[in-house]
């Protein structure tokens, strides 16, 4: 057993128990998309973490590390509108992730007009690998005016399929005009990755779901996040289904309202400026004579908050590293971790409305340890975990019932 020290600074309506360990915990895998109603009696989940948006949008990802940074590119595939989308099998061409870079998660989202069926996406990669990914049903909402049952907004986590820049050929999202079947309007394809040459601290928070407006004024508050500085660089993204060249107008971060091209299936980012201890982001699309459907909400910040070197060796903290189960609990936990050295970290609970509820500060020694946490006096609700290193943050979502 090797040895812990435990140093508590505060705490709020709980307590937390570090225990060395030699081998990962036995569980079992629940997909992503799986945090709802429907899995609150599941027993040894693993990382649910993701919160379906139906009518809405959820936490998905939360990450702060030296040298974060992503890419995507996004198609139109659907073959009911004019003009038509790229045939399947498409191409994602992907060019800006730099050598040496670690891969640290990886999306494919897409939104489609049907009947809410199962979609499994096909991708072949630069290396010639070919991977099949059933794809989470990450929220649905009433059609888009188009006679179809309903709309839905999926994802993927295809992480294990990235090998770097190159063409990315995907198939396997269904199209076409039936309104007895599924259309998909398009798809994105984003890669997170750690640039190990670079020397400032990458932030990114999303948010995803399916949220559709029939004319007005869609809007989405992204929380869960605190600034540690003000930024020296940042952009918000959205994606957004069905949009007609009718005129929307766009919001991100209170900034002033924008157009673009709308071309059925858009993928929209602008620069803005986060400032220190920000915790909230703004989303809107607004259009008085058109359906469309807000499905992914994204904030990406760099900022000198760490100290970062360049360094080719691995985060001691990364987030496939940390894993949390039960998930939902009753208030209490097991905090999986797995360090490549021994360092100090802060776990920070923090509720919905931003406030913390939780703190507290351990030493934990190099290699797999469980914390036990007991959050048993919170109300029953959702809580971002927060686990804080020298090298960055990793955010994971937790219910408690």
């Amino acid at each position: 057993m090797k040895a812990v020290k435990l140093v508590v600074l505060f705490f709020v309506l709980g307590s937390l128990k570090i225990v060395a360990q030699s081998a990962a915990p036995q569980s079992v895998i629940i997909p992503n998309g799986a945090f709802n109603a429907k899995l609150q009696s599941a027993q040894k989940q693993l990382d649910p973490d993701v919160q379906d948006g139906n009518g809405s949008l959820g936490f998905l990802y939360d990450t702060t590390l030296c040298g974060l940074n992503y890419t995507q590119y996004s198609l139109k595939l659907s073959q009911r509108v004019t003009p038509v989308g790229v045939v399947q099998p498409a191409p994602f061409p992907i060019t800006a992730i730099p050598v040496n870079a670690q891969i640290e998660k990886a999306y494919l989202w897409c939104v489609a007009v049907g009947n809410g069926g199962p979609i499994t996406a096909t991708i072949t990669n630069p290396a010639s690998n070919t991977s099949n990914f059933l794809m989470t049903n990450t929220g649905q909402d009433i059609d888009l005016c188009w006679g179809f049952p309903g709309t839905y907004s999926y994802r993927a986590d295809v992480t294990s399929c990235i090998s770097g820049n190159g063409n990315y050929i995907i198939s396997g999202l269904p199209v076409g005009t039936s309104i007895s079947g599924s259309d998909v309007e398009g798809a994105t394809l984003m890669i997170i990755y750690k640039d190990v040459s670079a020397t400032y601290t990458g932030s990114i928070h999303i948010d995803d779901g399916c949220l559709v407006m029939l004319s007005g004024t869609a809007q989405h508050s992204m929380i869960g996040f605190n600034a540690c500085a003000t930024s020296a660089f940042s952009s918000t993204f959205m994606i957004v289904a069905d949009l007609q060249n009718l005129g929307a107008t766009l919001s991100m971060n209170n900034g002033p309202s924008f157009g673009v091209l709308e071309d059925w299936y858009n993928y929209i980012s602008d620069s803005t400026t986060i400032i220190q201890a920000q915790s909230t982001c703004n989303f809107s699309v607004s259009s008085g004579n058109d359906c469309f459907c807000l499905s992914v909400a994204g904030l990406y910040t760099q900022t000198n908050c760490n100290n970062c070197v360049t360094t080719n060796n691995e985060n001691s903290l990364v987030p496939n590293s940390i894993h949390i189960f039960p998930n939902p609990n009753a208030g209490e936990f097991e905090l999986n971790i797995t360090t490549v050295r021994s360092q100090t970290i802060n776990l920070i609970v923090v509720d919905q409305l931003g406030q913390r509820v939780f703190e507290q500060e351990a030493y934990v020694q190099a290699g797999k340890q469980i914390l036990n946490v007991n959050l048993e006096k919170l109300n029953p609700g959702n809580y971002f975990v927060q686990i804080r290193a020298a090298e960055g943050i990793v955010t994971k979502l937790i219910s408690i019932h």
